[in-house]
């Protein structure tokens, strides 16, 4: 099969999959769910840089901006879903069950907005994507898309090999890896030399999960006007996601030879 065919044939597969997931009942969205609508239009956003890249008349800002709505409103749901399964995870602390009541009216506030964005306007401009993004995948060749893939993978080489690694850059680099992953396995679905950052990619995921805790805790430590005494629990949970996310993150740092030669 040719490259732009098969890349087609993902494409749809993902804009059928997700347009299944939103058309579902509301109570029938499962937390598993928020995350596969995030997965399918990240892969979507990988494959419309790629697009553009093959072809400049084809605007991916312009294109994605229907998919880009419902991404960030499902990762608000998302993150916060996230948030709680942490927190289920760490020793009860009656002291904390006010962040957590909180965080679930959030919740469902965000969901309440979530499924005023999916109206059938948004799914009919979603669908019409198909067809309209596969007249320029047409015009995408191997060389081509390979090139691109190794420009990709060059620029994360470049920034892997740096000495120092900031934490902060860290998503960056997980988004870029992702990237790369997903384009690879579209033009090479027989290479699994991507597949072995999967691991590093969970790593990744689990230490961007906490920072987005610690965020989530500070906020609600400067809004809801604590004493020093109710502060105590919520500093010793900050303090135990911190010991957690040094341990992840140096687990990320020993890996960081391995990746260099998966990018080299």
């Amino acid at each position: 099969m040719k490259t732009a065919a098969r890349i087609e044939k993902v494409f749809k597969q993902q804009i059928r999959h997700l347009l299944a997931v939103l058309k579902k009942k509301k109570n029938a969205l499962s937390d598993k769910d928020f995350h596969s609508i995030r997965v399918d239009i990240k892969k979507i956003h990988a494959l419309f840089e790629l697009v553009e890249k093959s072809d400049p008349s084809f605007h991916q800002k312009k294109n994605f901006a229907p998919f880009k709505l419902v991404f960030e409103q499902a990762g608000q749901i998302r993150d916060k879903e996230v948030i709680q399964t942490i927190l289920h995870e760490q020793p009860y602390n009656a002291s904390i069950e006010k962040f957590e009541f909180d965080l679930f009216h959030q919740i469902n506030k965000e969901k309440k907005q979530f499924f005023k964005l999916i109206k059938s306007s948004l799914l009919k401009n979603i669908s019409h994507h198909r067809s309209k993004v596969s007249d320029f995948i047409n015009h995408i060749h191997h060389k081509a898309a390979t090139k691109y893939v190794k420009k990709k993978t060059n620029a994360l080489h470049d920034v892997l090999i740096e000495d120092h690694v900031d934490p902060s850059n860290l998503h960056e680099i997980r988004k870029q890896i992702k990237d790369v992953y997903y384009i690879r396995k579209m033009i090479e679905p027989k290479n699994n030399q991507a597949s072995r950052t999967d691991q590093l990619q969970e790593l990744l995921g689990q230490w961007h999960d906490g920072r987005v805790l610690l965020q989530e805790l500070d906020k609600y430590l400067e809004s809801s006007h604590l004493t020093a005494k109710d502060q105590k629990p919520y500093e010793s949970l900050k303090k135990r996601i911190r010991k957690e996310n040094e341990a992840q993150f140096n687990a990320i740092l020993n890996q960081k030879s391995t990746l260099i030669n998966l990018f080299a």
